[in-house]
């Protein structure tokens, strides 16, 4: 009877041992697909830095070209100043050129 005892002890041990196995196998398989999971979020998360870093790229040239267009912008206003004093200056000669010259049909 020991030996039967012994026997059915092995056999239920050898059963424990498969099935532990058997978790383990599984168990692998699922660190495996969470790895793969991880590894595709992380070329996810980097082509989004990489995107995001483009966008910064691109967003500091159109700073720099605002800025541009903003000294371009009072460059012009200060011409348009400095236009408008001289049209009113040659308006101003003109009207003096215009009484002079009716003084001189007077």
């Amino acid at each position: 009877e020991t030996i039967n005892e012994l026997l059915d002890g092995k056999k239920k041990t050898e059963g424990r041992m498969v099935e532990i196995e058997q978790d383990v196998a599984a168990k692998k398989d699922e660190i495996e697909e969470m790895t793969e999971e991880m590894r595709e979020r992380q070329e996810m998360l980097n082509a989004k830095v990489d995107e995001n870093a483009s966008l910064m790229e691109h967003l500091d040239q159109v700073k720099a070209e605002n800025d541009g267009l903003k000294a371009t912008v009072r460059d012009l206003e200060v011409r348009e100043v400095s236009y408008a004093d001289e049209v009113k200056n040659l308006l101003g000669s003109h009207k003096e050129l215009g009484e002079q010259y009716a003084a001189l049909g007077a």
